[in-house]
């Protein structure tokens, strides 16, 4: 840029170039003048009066001076520079004018003003009646500026006073695709742009002379390269206070200004692929906050609260997740607040509160830190008799419940035994292996609400889904073939979008294992054989086997025959009872020596809380109570007898039919009432206690027999051992004695 300083007499200059040349211009013939030189103008005797004047660089080959001239502006810079004039003008304005769909970015580079009305005053558009971008008296100091338009004008006008200091009013300019000038609200972005640089302004417009505001900007968008970079300055100048460089998505956290205006500059996005976008609103100072801490706390005092008030919460943290905790909620009418995961109303609602839906306390919430969280209460109008606390509470940050899972182990919901919080997720994952394997999965507890959800996925399919507070009657072992992704996932979204707060329970506790076989076996009968269906040298295998469902006055039970063939000291098999109800089970037991290498449990039921049927390996038959059985197949590695390697095992089930009348008890203590509406042609109540010594006390309450009704007491099984009571109609009393049996044999 070429530069000059003037002293003017009343019609002439006398200007000395570089090498010294001297030439005379007359100022009232101004000519273009080459701007291959350095021109300086050298001062005269006479005092002359201020005027005003322009050099436009419009192609930085030319240079023209006038007042109340429309400037082209393209994407090449221009300069515009005010020096004195010989004719007094009170007033210069400049329209400066770029293609459509542009705007136009104002580069202040120098700014001096001498007298007390001076002023340069910038327009965004061709008109006086335009809002003003920013205006500059005697004291005020913009160099380093920026002004930016909206659209593709803007106007600047100087007005100077009667003093005859020298004035100095410096910019460039240029037109841009992408940026401008933005008011109060709204969404910016950036896309397909050329222009290597872009620059935006945010405002915040007073409309009262008392009036505080600031402006937050949330960027929620982009796509970003390494060379790319979005800075954020605190004002309308890049010599303002530095708030923010971001580089990557994840680098973005809400800014807020301490005044009316941030300034936004773009570099590194002129690549089509290459875009980025955000929110911003004019706030109220203490009525909007941003947290970037690992916990903190706000309190909404109404006399600061607006139309709307919000709190950010965005942790420095790039993993876990953040707790909320909302201690009070205290809204008026036409008042509503609504939390968000993420840093606007854009993100996904978690929970919408209104006065009519206020509660007294509430559950946990919760967002990733990567995401963060937010809360915003909006109202309709400003109740000046309304004197409550909006809402107030605290926050803190914990890792992530995400991982691999072990061999076994015991995993939990966040934070248990508390209740959990809202919209958490957590994922377990099973790492591929080279071989099958099986995953067992046993629940310790559950306490869960509707909308919350366990998924046992495997390649992406799921395969079981849990919920609710009831715990599953059958534990899951399912089968994880080679270089197969499986994993377990804890969902408490709040499943309604936001429309309502779902009350969480205690959650949950599961123990797993990764198992070497084992599976679910869902069959009306079959065979488990050690020969084809345990892998060599395997420590550990469980199956769950059930069997249909029976039809309505029936009740399927799965019928067991183990038989243990080959010599050593064998094997070892437990079986459990997890019924209410049963119909008879005995023992054919080999005898065989007691000290075993391996052991097989069988269960009653289908899980490991299932009542214990057996526990050993020795050949044996039984009934279960209900539809399923577990079993598990457990090597002792504390024994070593290799003839036992040569001892194998053949379990065979089959589908057994009884009705809902009978019923099995081992319990120490049970009562029992049979309703007619169950009752068929016969019914049993077996009671065989699980202790090894002492009696069992069998005490009748009440009989209403009905005529050839016959009710039968035996102690050990009936029609062989012997019979304590036979009662008829006729002979049924009002009050019976108690009767006992030994604990070994039963009761019938």
């Amino acid at each position: 840029m070429h530069s000059y300083n003037a002293m003017m007499g009343p019609t002439t200059r006398k200007l000395e170039i570089e090498n010294k040349q001297t030439c005379i211009i007359d100022m009232r013939a101004w000519v273009c003048i080459s701007l291959s030189y350095q021109l300086l103008i050298l001062p005269v005797k006479e005092m002359f009066h201020l005027v005003c004047m322009v050099i436009i660089f419009v192609d930085i080959s030319a240079a023209v001076s006038t007042c109340d001239k429309t400037v082209n502006i393209s994407s090449s810079v221009t300069t515009i520079d005010l020096q004195d004039t010989p004719v007094k003008p009170d007033q210069c304005t400049w329209t400066l004018q770029s293609p459509s769909k542009t705007t136009i970015v104002v580069k202040i580079i120098d700014i001096q003003l001498r007298g007390s009305l001076d002023r340069v005053i910038a327009l965004d558009g061709p008109h006086e009646n335009a809002t003003v971008i920013q205006q500059c008296g005697l004291y005020c100091n913009l160099k380093g500026s920026f002004l930016i338009s909206s659209k593709n004008q803007m106007l600047i006008q100087t007005y100077l006073g009667a003093n005859e200091d020298i004035r100095i009013f410096s910019v460039q300019a240029w037109a841009q695709d992408n940026g401008g000038r933005f008011y109060d609200k709204g969404y910016i972005t950036l896309k397909n742009s050329t222009d290597n640089s872009s620059y935006y302004q945010l405002h915040s417009t007073i409309k009262q002379s008392d009036e505080k505001l600031q402006v937050q900007l949330i960027l929620n968008d982009s796509l970003m390269y390494p060379a790319s970079s979005v800075k954020v300055y605190d004002g309308i100048s890049d010599q303002d206070p530095l708030l923010a460089n971001f580089r990557t998505k994840e680098q973005f956290v809400p800014i807020t200004s301490s005044q009316q205006d941030l300034l936004i500059v773009t570099e590194g996005f002129n690549d089509q692929l290459l875009y980025f976008g955000g929110s911003f609103d004019s706030i109220k100072p203490d009525c909007h906050k941003v947290s970037s801490g690992s916990s903190g706390s706000f309190s909404l005092d109404r006399k600061n609260f607006m139309t709307e008030c919000d709190w950010l919460i965005n942790p420095t943290m790039s993993s876990g997740n953040i707790i909320l905790d909302l201690s009070s909620v205290d809204l008026c009418e036409n008042e509503t607040l609504v939390i968000y995961e993420g840093l606007s109303s854009f993100g996904q609602k978690l929970a919408t509160i209104t006065k009519k839906t206020q509660l007294s306390s509430y559950p946990l919430f919760s967002a990733t830190a990567a995401n963060g969280l937010s809360i915003f209460l909006n109202g309709q109008t400003s109740n000046s008799t309304c004197k409550t606390t909006p809402f107030s509470g605290s926050y803190w940050t914990v890792p992530g419940c995400s991982g691999d899972l072990q061999p076994s182990g015991m995993i939990t919901s966040p934070l248990y035994p508390s209740q959990y919080p809202l919209n958490y997720v957590c994922q377990w994952n099973v790492k591929p292996g080279n071989k099958t394997t099986s995953l067992y999965i046993t629940f310790n507890t559950l306490d869960m609400s509707g909308a919350t959800t366990i998924n046992v996925d495997v390649e992406s399919k799921q395969v079981a889904n849990y919920t609710g507070s009831a715990l599953p009657a059958s534990d899951l072992v399912t089968k994880v073939t080679s270089n197969t992704s499986a994993s377990i996932v804890f969902d408490s979204n709040t499943g309604n979008l936001g429309t309502g707060i779902e009350i969480p329970g205690q959650g949950f506790s599961l123990s797993y294992k990764i198992l070497e076989c084992g599976s679910q076996i869902n069959a009306d009968n079959g065979t488990l054989s050690s020969d084809t269906d345990i892998p060599a040298n395997v420590t550990e295998c469980i199956w769950v086997i059930t069997v249909p469902q029976a039809a309505s006055q029936f009740k399927n039970s799965v019928s067991l025959n183990l038989y243990i063939t080959g010599g050593g000291k064998g094997y070892k098999i437990e079986l459990r009872d997890g019924g209410s109800s049963c119909f008879i089970y005995f023992f054919q037991v080999q005898d065989r020596a007691k000290r075993w290498r391996y052991k097989i449990e069988l269960r009653d039921g289908g899980s490991v809380r299932s009542p214990l049927l057996y526990s050993g390996f020795e050949s044996m038959s039984s009934v279960t109570t209900n539809n399923m059985v577990w079993m598990r197949y457990a090597k002792n590695s504390t024994e070593n007898d290799v003839a036992a390697d040569n001892t194998s095992f053949n379990l065979y089930f089959d589908t057994f039919t009884i009705t809902l009348c009978d019923k099995i008890s081992r319990l120490p203590y049970e009562e029992y009432i049979l309703h007619r509406k169950n009752f068929s042609a016969k019914c049993t109540w077996a009671i065989t206690p699980n202790q090894t010594s002492g009696n069992v006390i069998f005490e009748i309450r009440s009989t209403e027999l009905c005529d050839n009704e016959t009710l039968y007491v035996y102690e050990g099984a009936p029609m062989t051992d012997r019979k304590l009571g036979t009662i008829t109609k006729t002979t049924q009393l009002s009050r019976y004695p108690k009767f006992s049996a030994s604990v070994k044999k039963g009761l019938r």
